[in-house]
């Protein structure tokens, strides 16, 4: 986990324009829509480790994306009483929890496929950037009633 200064961080989000679930924080060569590139990955030609362009001015979230070699970050929100389901993804995870509450988790499961080991369920901490193996059998749920938003970005190996 590395220590971030939220204050920084809240201040730059609030260039933001509104989305619904989430919105890309890093782009393409020659793409500036912040709408481009969520979803699944196999549904654009791009691969996943080409979204390192900066959407938008903010120096201090870009300066932290590119130390910690994030690609395809995005702002995601959770809505409350919801629950993502078990998957895998293609690459690991850096979340950067910005608004969050003791009743999101985030679940990881010991064996892949194996939905009776679940070997930890974490809080993650706001102020922290938490790196996550979620190539790992995974799933998060938010059990509270306030919308649950995290930066989210991929990386390549343990950093």
């Amino acid at each position: 986990m590395i220590d971030l200064d939220m204050d920084k961080i809240n201040a730059e989000l609030r260039q933001i324009p509104e989305y619904d679930s989430q919105i890309m924080l890093q782009g393409v060569p020659g793409q500036k829509d912040p709408f481009f590139g969520i979803g699944r990955t196999e549904d654009f030609e791009w691969d996943e480790d080409e979204f390192v362009e900066p959407l938008f001015d903010m120096p201090y979230i870009n300066k932290i994306m590119n130390e910690l070699k994030m690609f395809r970050t995005r702002l995601m929100k959770m809505k409350p009483r919801t629950c993502y389901s078990w998957h895998r993804d293609k690459t690991q995870r850096i979340h950067i929890p910005i608004i969050t509450h003791q009743n999101c988790q985030f679940v990881l499961a010991e064996k892949d496929w194996n939905l009776n080991s679940i070997s930890e369920s974490k809080f993650l901490n706001v102020g922290k950037a938490h790196y996550i193996d979620t190539t790992r059998l995974h799933t998060a749920f938010n059990g509270s009633s306030i919308t649950r938003i995290h930066i989210v970005g991929c990386v390549n190996g343990k950093n």
